[in-house]
């Protein structure tokens, strides 16, 4: 997973810019970035710490537990990007029969 600036407009002010997350899927031989989700034009992380924001979601999303405590400023901005995330996968999960989990009772 990566953070990408896009810029969107220009104004009278000069160019916006929205950010993005997204992550690198590979197709046969091909490479495609895909958006995972939209960060939004006012995302306040700053760049140099991108890296650090991204790792911590990906450990939570995982639902791993850091080797590190995380930072309290990126925690909460992290949690609310993975439970986004999540519920964006259960949306385009398809609902159907042929569920390929199955679910087993261990005490019974």
């Amino acid at each position: 997973m990566f953070i990408r600036r896009t810029q969107t407009a220009r104004s009278s002010q000069g160019p916006r810019f929205t950010y993005r997350l997204c992550q690198s899927v590979r197709n046969g031989s091909q490479v495609r970035q895909v958006t995972l989700l939209n960060l939004g034009a006012q995302f306040s992380v700053p760049r140099q710490r991108w890296a650090e924001f991204v790792s911590l979601i990906e450990t939570l999303d995982r639902r791993h537990q850091p080797l590190f405590p995380p930072d309290p400023q990126l925690l909460p901005a992290a949690r609310k990007i993975v439970a986004l995330l999540r519920q964006r996968r259960l949306a385009a999960a398809p609902a159907c029969d042929d569920d390929p989990w199955a679910f087993v009772r261990l005490n019974s």
